[in-house]
């Protein structure tokens, strides 16, 4: 029962370790008490209900446009050679730039705040939704997905 917190108390101990041995600044990688003391204050403040409503918002908005897109190209990609030869390869261009990538593209063009977010968020829910939507049109229409292979191969090659 107690099993997965040893790996948790054991990475907190290395860290506070490493902290304190001055192997780390603490300024770029805290105390753990340090962090406790934060948490506690920011409870305090009442700031965590907040950035928590702001992280719903920003999340739900991000996973509106991202389903929105991908529900409707599932079944064409699926049931169709054409439109899976036309797509598949900007699909597998899109997931091999990971969101790391885009963040900063996103501030710098779009500024902070919530709208770079969301579009962050948007392309991070696409792909596994328009996978999901590929597999359920797959058994519907009776045609073959490569599950494991690459997303740039034609649906029923």
């Amino acid at each position: 029962m107690l099993t997965p917190l040893v790996p948790g108390v054991l990475l907190l101990l290395l860290r506070a370790g490493a902290v304190e041995g001055c192997a780390v600044s603490s300024f770029f990688l805290p105390h753990p008490v340090d962090l406790a003391g934060a948490f506690v204050a920011a409870l305090g403040r009442g700031a965590l209900p907040d950035a928590t409503v702001t992280a719903l918002y920003e999340s739900l908005a991000g996973v509106a446009p991202g389903t929105a897109v991908a529900l409707p190209l599932g079944c064409p990609i699926a049931c169709g050679r054409l439109a899976a030869r036309a797509l598949q390869p900007y699909l597998a261009a899109r997931q091999a730039v990971p969101a790391v990538a885009l963040a900063p593209l996103l501030a710098s063009g779009l500024g902070c705040g919530t709208w770079p977010v969301v579009m962050l968020c948007a392309p991070v829910v696409f792909f596994p939704v328009l996978v999901n939507n590929l597999w359920a049109s797959e058994a519907w229409s009776g045609r073959s997905w490569p599950r494991h292979g690459s997303t740039g191969r034609s649906v029923g090659d």
